[in-house]
């Protein structure tokens, strides 16, 4: 009221005629609206005026007003209009013939202010303002109140009429709510009085259904009817009025308030008012208004009562307070002297329980239950002659419970004197105790623990100020202390004093620190501060002995014994920092300097006195530096990070508060084989950073580094979007890799040409990397790749391959294809091999083409698909096995063999490393198909053989289901001069896709079958010779190749089977150079049947015609054509030197 009386009352004066002859009604109206919204608005409120028309006539509207805070507009006043008499304030009478609104909506309560001005201590007799005008509101209306559903938790619309009158010591008032949207519910209020007639006449009422505003506001369970009346007549002297509150037709409260004049004493002049006395007496079931967990506390009947005197000096007595309820007394009495000075006050209060052990407090927020409460005030304003007084006070609860707390029990006591000549002084002790606290969080109730005391002295000063005396706060192992001083509001709160802190154990706070905290601290702070300017002057000195914070990397720098010292002073002039050292174990820090708005200094150093803590490949110091200083708003620094060895880091440049920044590093990092021992050498940058206003850095990097390394990485970032415009360029020797690929290699060069656009992600990664000429070995493999080139190609998260090489050997390859470089890493790679020769220098030499594809998913089961076609394949058994000289080399045993024995074993892959086992990748898919349609030529053990047919590899590489087989197509095996014919030749692979070879030539006799047989894995195969029926393999031998037992040979012809039996275990020898040296497929030395000497050779005219001749010691020779028509139909002919031909048909099938 008083804001809204001061605008109008300058508005008037605004109305003097010069005024409005030099200034125009809308720049007057613009001139209100600026100083409507300018003064009333503040920093939790903003007002916002819009369309004011007839700010300096009898008529003035406006179109709207809102009321915002922090959270937007809350408050929105539609239609306003002020008709009122101007000239009536000329007779010292506001008087304001309309004051109405269309609508008014108050969309939610607002947010509560920062701050709240506190009231006067002292009392004050009751009288109506005497204001400097008097006040007639002829009518005050709002068509629609619309109030939001969070203001009450109802949304309802409202209707607003009334008057009001305010003259000359009078008050005469109506107010009419009613509400739109539900007809019935209303207000009614009138109100009078007058200070000549010292007669009032009260008539309240508020009448509503089921579910209305005041009984949802108070949350009263079923929003029941209520209606509460408030209706009295009569004069001050004499006056009653009777109230009651009902809800469902039951009254819950009753009573009424009296005020009664005091009778004159005997002889005193009648007409001499002697004051008032005041009653109320108010009682009732209250419980229905409740929820039912509150009911047991009030019970079945709440009572209040309250006597007491107004005096006509001014003095005031209360002589009977009674607050009572079933788990409720609270009674007591006061006496404030006519200044406001208090005389006397006694409290008396008591919770118990009705029944049971506990009884539910009526609080918002969790159920707070108690056994037991007691309080005890008593103050004394004059109990000495000098004008002063005491007070003491006593406070206990037991059995305290909530769902995030238990008290067991807790005391409080307090007392001391009472100073009131210079406005109200406290001087006392005050002693607490908190025992069995427990807390739900596990974490907080081992800081806390279960017992905490309070104790210490505090003085109240008259100006607000308070005092504390060895304020001590006390737990199991940790303990606070506070001396000081804490002046009023008027100093913005300034304090002066000196805490001190100790903790022992620093490990019952590290559930709330969320890791494991240990060691012991002691802290002392002294100084002067004001929190409400920000300003302080302090001296902060702390110990700290054996810290650790649980983590590894911290844990061995601030073990041991840390001290850190603190000066510094902040105020007008900026923030000063006198001293600031930290000294430990491992860390020590110092700095000094000045911050202000310009003009600032700053110099600072910190050092690690080993790195060897952190790392144990790296030892040495590292030490930081740094000056900054400001120049206007600028600051203009270098920054150097001082490492073991020759390692560096500078930083220097300039950056300002609006975020500009232009920045030149330079950094060299010495002995990188300290971090990776296979990388020594150094690495280098240095570049220039620069950013703009907007946030966006550029920058501009050259590195180098070990293995030829050397990159320029150019480009932008933007801080606010979060993303970038980078481009890396350079090259590296691949040699690099050679420590992590061993016992593997590769030598050669790469390029890369990279960009990063867009967020620091991999899809905004794209580019090349490409290489040429490169050489890779595979010694377990007996290969070396040469000239590998090729490129990958980065973009839209994938890898595009496109890469060719050759085999030392012969052949080359290419592989191409796209790969999603994001789970589960979809990919379909091609490999093609042309004319490839494959070769493990030993045992096996083949020429191979074909196409692979592995396509899918990498990371979860890929296919591993295509078609191998093999050319001419060598197979020679006896160099992997068979004589004595080919045996397996047992175990060796090393004994004293040094690093660099070791490392030549580890490459050749004779030390087992335990890294051999199978890789924890996924199983590939397996579709291939293996061909080799015949020239798969079998040598060794005096075996010849020529083989041809598929192989199918099914399943995957967990589990390999191999079908089919190369199976023979012709072959002989010669033993003890004599040659005998295959009849079984077959290669066939097993489930861990070793080649698995077997060969047999059976011969029939009068006694018998007997078979010689070469089987087993190609790297191992075994000769045997077994007989059916079961004889000495000897025995077996002779039948197979003579045709009779051992008993019937010659000696001659024995001899001749034991040296030809030595073959067995030894390479081809002459037919071998021969077949070499002529080109030829088949080289053949031996006897015919007539036991002449022959040489015999034979070689593939095409893919499927093969021809061989024989020719022996008599002269004789024979020349044989074979026509493979199909896998099982051969065509044959043959002539000799006789001129006998033939010719004819032959059909195999293997069963």
């Amino acid at each position: 009221m008083r804001r809204v009386l001061g605008i109008v009352l300058l508005l008037s004066a605004l109305l003097a005629p010069p005024l409005r002859a030099q200034v125009s009604d809308d720049d007057a109206g613009g001139l209100l609206v600026r100083f409507l919204e300018n003064t009333l608005s503040d920093d939790n409120r903003r007002i916002e005026v819009t369309g004011l028309e007839g700010a300096f006539s009898s008529r003035a509207t406006i179109e709207k007003l809102t009321v915002s805070d922090a959270q937007g507009v809350w408050l929105t006043l539609s239609g306003a209009v002020l008709d009122w008499n101007r000239m009536d304030l000329v007779r010292g009478t506001f008087s304001v013939n309309a004051l109405t609104a269309d609508r008014i909506v108050i969309a939610r309560k607002p947010l509560p202010a920062d701050a709240v001005d506190l009231p006067s201590p002292e009392a004050q007799p009751f009288s109506l303002p005497e204001l400097p005008v008097a006040v007639e509101l002829g009518e005050i209306g709002v068509e629609s109140l619309e109030l939001g559903e969070t203001v009450v938790g109802l949304a309802a619309a409202l209707q607003v009429s009334g008057r009001l009158s305010l003259a000359g010591g009078a008050l005469d008032t109506r107010l009419s709510v009613t509400r739109l949207d539900r007809p019935g519910d209303a207000l009614d209020l009138t109100a009078q009085f007058s200070n000549t007639t010292r007669q009032i006449a009260l008539d309240l009422t508020a009448i509503e259904d089921a579910g209305g505003l005041i009984s949802t506001a108070l949350n009263m369970p079923d929003r029941p009817p209520l209606l509460f009346t408030a209706k009295g007549t009569g004069p001050v002297d004499d006056f009653t009025a009777d109230i009651a509150l009902v809800s469902d037709d039951a009254e819950r409260i009753g009573g009424a308030v009296r005020l009664r004049g005091l009778e004159a004493p005997e002889g005193a002049d009648p007409a001499t008012p002697q004051g008032i006395r005041f009653s109320a007496d108010l009682a009732g079931d209250v419980t229905p208004l409740l929820p039912p967990d509150y009911r047991a506390f009030f019970g079945a009947e709440t009572r209040l009562a309250l006597d007491g005197i107004n005096r006509p000096d001014g003095r005031t007595e209360i002589e009977r307070l009674d607050l009572t309820s079933d788990a409720l007394i609270l009674n007591g009495s006061l006496a404030v002297a006519a200044g406001g000075a208090l005389e006397t006050a006694l409290l008396h209060g008591r919770i118990a329980p009705p029944s049971g052990e506990t009884v539910l407090l009526p609080l918002s927020g969790p159920q707070t239950r108690i056994g037991a409460a007691r309080l005890t005030l008593r103050m004394d304003g004059a109990a000495d002659s000098t004008g002063a007084g005491d007070w003491d006070l006593t406070l206990s609860a037991d059995r305290l419970s909530r769902p995030d707390l238990s008290l067991q029990r807790a005391e409080l006591t307090a007392s001391g004197a009472l100073d009131q000549s210079a406005g109200l002084a406290l001087d006392g002790t005050l002693k607490a105790g908190l025992r069995g606290l427990g807390f739900a969080d596990a974490a907080l109730a081992r800081a806390i623990g279960s017992e905490v005391t309070l104790d210490g002295g505090f003085a109240l000063t008259g100006a607000g100020g308070l005092e504390f005396r060895g304020f001590q706060l006390r737990g199991a192992d940790y303990t606070a202390t506070l001396n000081g001083m804490l002046d009023g509001l008027q100093s913005g709160f300034e304090m002066d004093g000196r805490l001190r802190l100790a903790a022992a154990d620093l490990g019952r706070f590290s559930g709330l620190a969320g890791r494991d905290l240990g060691g012991a601290v002691t802290a002392d702070l002294s100084g002067t501060g004001t929190p409400l300017a920000g300003s302080f002057d302090i001296a902060l000195a702390l110990r700290a002995q054996d810290l650790s914070a649980g983590i590894d990397q911290l844990d061995p720098l601030i073990a041991g014994t840390s001290t850190l010292s603190l000066d510094a002073a902040r105020g007008a002039d900026g923030l000063t920092i006198r001293r600031f050292v930290l000294d430990g174990t491992a860390l020590s820090a110092q700095a000094q300097g000045t911050l202000k708005s310009a003009g600032s200094a700053l110099s600072f150093r910190a050092a690690l006195d080993d790195l060897a803590r952190l790392t144990p490949t790296v030892s040495g110091p590292l030490t930081l530096t740094g000056d900054l200083d400001q120049a206007g708003r600028a600051w203009t620094g270098k920054v150097r990070l001082q490492g073991p060895d020759k390692s560096y880091a500078d930083l220097n440049g300039t950056f300002d508060p609006e975020g500009r920044a232009d920045l030149t590093f330079d950094a060299l990092l010495d002995r990188i084989q300290r971090f990776i021992p296979e990388l020594p050498g150094q690495l280098t940058a240095s570049g220039t950073a620069k950013r703009d206003i907007q946030g966006i850095w550029t920058l501009e990097t050259d590195a180098t580094g070990p293995a030829g390394v050397s990159a320029r990485i150019a480009g932008s970032l933007d801080e606010a979007a979060g993303t970038a415009d980078l481009t890396a360029r350079g090259d590296l020797r691949l040699e690099a890799a050679n420590p992590f690929l061993k016992p593997n290699s590769i030598a050669g060069r790469a390029e890369f040409d990279l960009r990063l656009d867009g967020p620091p992600a991999l899809r905004s990664l794209s580019g090349r990397i490409s290489t040429s000429g490169t050489r890779m070995a595979i010694p377990a493999a007996a290969q070396t790749i040469e000239n590998i080139s090729g490129s990958v190609t980065l973009a839209d998260s994938a890898a595009s391959l496109a890469l060719t090489g050759a085999l030392g050997a012969g052949g080359g390859f290419r592989v191409s294809g796209p790969v999603a470089l994001t789970p589960p890493y979809d990919g379909k790679i091609a490999v093609d091999l042309q004319n490839l020769i494959l070769t493990d220098n030993k045992s096996i030499t083949s020429s191979a083409n074909g196409r692979l594809s592995l396509s899918g998913p990498l990371a979860a089961g890929p296919l591993l698909s295509g078609r191998i076609e093999f050319g001419e394949t060598e197979i020679n058994l006896s160099a992997v096995s068979g004589s004595a000289a080919a045996a397996p080399i047992p175990s060796i045993v090393h004994l004293h063999d040094s690093a660099a024995v070791r490392a030549t074993r580890a490459r050749a892959g004779l030390i087992d490393t335990g890294g051999s086992g199978g890789g924890g990748g996924p199983a590939i898919g397996l579709d291939l198909a293996l061909v080799a349609q015949n020239r798969v030529f079998a040598r060794g053990f005096g075996l010849q053989a020529e083989l041809g047919g598929a192989l199918y590899l099914r399943g995957t590489t967990a589990a390999v289901e191999p079908v089919g087989q190369i199976e023979l197509i012709r072959g002989t095996l010669d033993i003890i001069g004599r040659r005998l014919k295959l009849t079984r030749g077959v290669v066939t692979m097993q489930g861990d896709l070793t080649p698995y070879v077997e060969f047999a030539s059976t011969a029939t006799t009068e006694d018998g079958k007997a078979t010689i047989e070469i089987a087993g894995p190609m790297d191992g195969p075994v000769v045997s010779v077994y007989a059916e029926p079961e004889r000495p393999a000897e025995e077996a031998l002779a039948m197979l190749v003579f045709g009779s037992r051992v008993a019937d040979l010659s000696p001659v012809v024995i001899a001749k089977m034991a040296a030809s039996l030595a073959t067995l275990g030894r390479s081809g020898g002459a037919s071998d150079k021969v077949r070499k040296a002529t080109g030829v497929d088949r080289v053949d030395f031996g006897t015919d049947a007539s036991g002449a000497g022959q040489v015999g050779a034979g070689t593939y005219l095409s893919d499927n015609v093969y021809t061989d001749f024989t020719v022996n010691t008599r002269g004789e020779t024979e020349l044989n054509l074979n026509l493979d028509l199909s896998k099982s139909l051969t065509a044959k002919g043959s002539v000799n030197n006789a001129g006998d031909t033939g010719i004819g048909l032959f059909f195999e099938r293997d069963y």
